[in-house]
């Protein structure tokens, strides 16, 4: 190689690595979302219990938008963080608001799809696990103002002061055991809000049956077929 080719060769190693470190940072950005790890296992008295990350849906008021993750919150406006962490306090109390944590946050872009919640631009997302090691996972959308435009994840502490009281994931693994035949095998178990009851609840699912417990009295108050032709309500 002559000197003349040096420099054109360095470049391409240079543009090689660049490419390399871009197609990195993509992977991890993209399984860093919270879509990522929602599926996974809980022991629970000698057995791997599957589990889905509860209120696994709560993504898609993301992805029905344009957006861009935020790896460094010093990059999102100034108050975002305060104005999410107004809304949580206000809405699950101080006591429960110590078992949230920050996951991660979104920017979302200006062109916008049907489905795109309209004058949303800023997504933050929240998680907390129980002692059963159960996650759950909230989204709030914000506008360019930081007011809240998505529809709330978690139950009002004005009006259920006990919600955050709920039976765990294994006793909760336990009664939907004994409420259905135990040799039917369990496809998952997540923990779920229910805006009707504004309590958790635990979700079930086995074979083509759904069954729904309130994790506040450990009651089954649902079962239902997966297609939604026969429901059975307890409450």
């Amino acid at each position: 190689m002559n000197r003349k080719e040096q420099p054109t060769a360095n470049k391409m190693i240079i543009d090689n690595c660049k490419l390399l470190i871009a197609i990195f940072s993509f992977f991890i950005a993209t399984t860093a979302t919270p879509l990522a790890a929602q599926q996974f296992t809980i022991h629970c008295n000698g057995e791997n219990i599957p589990a889905n990350g509860g209120n696994n849906s709560h993504f898609g008021v993301v992805l029905d938008c344009p957006y861009a993750e935020v790896a460094d919150t010093s990059d999102l406006p100034k108050g975002l963080l305060k104005a999410t962490r107004k809304y949580l306090l206000k809405r699950v109390g101080p006591t429960f608001y110590k078992r949230l944590v920050y996951y991660s946050s979104q920017t979302i872009g200006d062109e916008r799809r049907e489905s795109c919640t309209p004058g949303a631009k800023y997504a933050v997302q929240y998680m907390f696990a129980d002692a059963d090691s159960m996650e759950f996972y909230v989204t709030m959308l914000f506008d360019k103002d930081l007011k809240v435009l998505s529809k709330p994840f978690l139950p009002d502490v004005k009006k259920n002061p006990k919600f955050g009281k709920y039976i765990g994931f294994c006793e909760a693994y336990k009664k939907v055991q004994a409420d259905t035949l135990p040799d039917v095998q369990l496809s998952y178990l997540t923990l779920e809000y229910s805006p009707k009851l504004n309590s958790f609840v635990w979700v079930a699912r086995k074979d083509d049956t759904y069954i729904i417990i309130n994790a506040q009295t450990g009651n089954v108050i649902r079962r239902k077929n997966t297609d939604g032709s026969k429901m059975v309500d307890f409450d």
